[in-house]
């Protein structure tokens, strides 16, 4: 059946597109997308399934009652029980026969480790893949740059991602795959390798403090609402070392300008997430600093993998110590109109 360019055709056709080009088997081949949206939702299940039992075959390979045999799998007969040899005397201790190794059992073994972690890596790459076509369904098509990616930057992702069997972090690399898709050198290799060494412990304090991002910074005097959240001076230190965040010890601590908006009086917003303060002084001369701590460009763009609503009690934290300075804030949601621009809408005062 020829499509007929449903939202997400685009991206779905280049997810597989490209990860056959580079000589990754796939379990749905673009000829075989489907045009309804239900139909692929099932093939999408129907091929995680296979994925999972895979899973369960590896395990039953490690724990030696299963073997690949010729592409097939088969049972392994069940061990022996080893031969005691009771001695005479009650102070010889009895003694177990058995099977002695060899250069022949080791390179048995080896080979069945290849193979198996040889099997996992392409079982990783095919569930990733069918995260990236869900993760794909309602992307306009004209979101989906023509520019292919980079075969170096594929090479990297690909040899990363197919380590990856924690289902948290396998997501991550499919938004990561998309982004770049969609727009090639969006994600740099620097972001991947960080990607690489988080665990998922470390990705969830790079959620907590997403919730906090404003552009590339996170409000550094808000520090009830911070602590509350479960960013602690201790936490920054850690995103700091991961390469999320810089200068968290930094003396004195780095400074953000507000930017003025408006040419009669001062206005600017203040936006995380979904939720935005506008900021208003009838002085258009008004310079307001918010002392930061600042967000690398890898800690940006891992955080942009995922969506976070906003910390209300630090946006309000902030809002108040705005109001010290005198100015006036109000608080309200975030509608984006595109990528530099939106409106504050249900404003209410601070």
């Amino acid at each position: 059946m020829a499509l007929e360019g449903w939202p997400g055709e685009a991206l779905f056709i280049k997810i597989w597109d490209t990860l056959f080009d580079k000589g990754v088997a796939g379990l749905l081949r673009p000829k075989q997308i489907l045009r309804e949206e239900a139909a692929r939702t099932e093939a999408r299940r129907q091929n995680m399934l296979v994925i999972e039992q895979t899973y369960r075959d590896i395990e039953s390979v490690r724990a030696g009652t299963m073997a690949y045999e010729e592409g097939k799998l088969v049972p392994l007969p069940r061990p022996a029980e080893p031969l005691q040899i009771e001695k005479a005397s009650a102070t010889e201790p009895t003694v177990q026969e058995t099977p002695g190794f060899d250069a022949e059992y080791f390179l048995k073994l080896s080979q069945r480790e290849a193979a198996v972690q040889q099997i996992e890596k392409l079982a990783n790459l095919h569930k990733i893949a069918l995260f990236a076509e869900e993760e794909a369904e309602g992307t306009p098509n004209e979101a989906v740059s023509d520019e292919k990616i980079d075969t170096d930057w594929f090479t990297r992702w690909r040899d990363y991602a197919q380590k990856v069997s924690n289902e948290e972090l396998q997501r991550l690399w499919a938004r990561i795959l998309n982004g770049e898709l969609k727009e090639p050198g969006r994600f740099s290799i620097h972001t991947m390798d960080i990607l690489s060494r988080l665990s998922t412990s470390d990705a969830e304090l790079i959620s907590i403090a997403a919730r906090h991002r404003i552009v590339k910074h996170i409000v550094r005097n808000a520090k009830t609402s911070l602590e509350n959240a479960g960013l602690s001076y201790e936490v920054l230190l850690r995103l700091e070392a991961l390469g999320v965040a810089q200068a968290v010890e930094a003396i004195g601590g780095a400074q953000t300008k507000l930017e003025n908006l408006s040419r009669d009086a001062f206005q600017t917003s203040i936006v995380c997430n979904n939720r935005a303060l506008l900021v208003e002084h009838e002085d258009p001369d008004k310079t307001v600093t918010l002392p930061v701590y600042a967000i690398t460009m890898a800690g940006v763009e891992i955080m942009s993998l995922g969506s976070f609503e906003a910390n209300e009690e630090y946006m309000r934290e902030i809002g108040e110590s705005l109001k010290g300075q005198g100015l006036a804030v109000q608080i309200g949601d975030w509608h984006p109109l595109d990528n530099s621009r939106g409106v504050i809408l249900n404003k209410a005062d601070i």
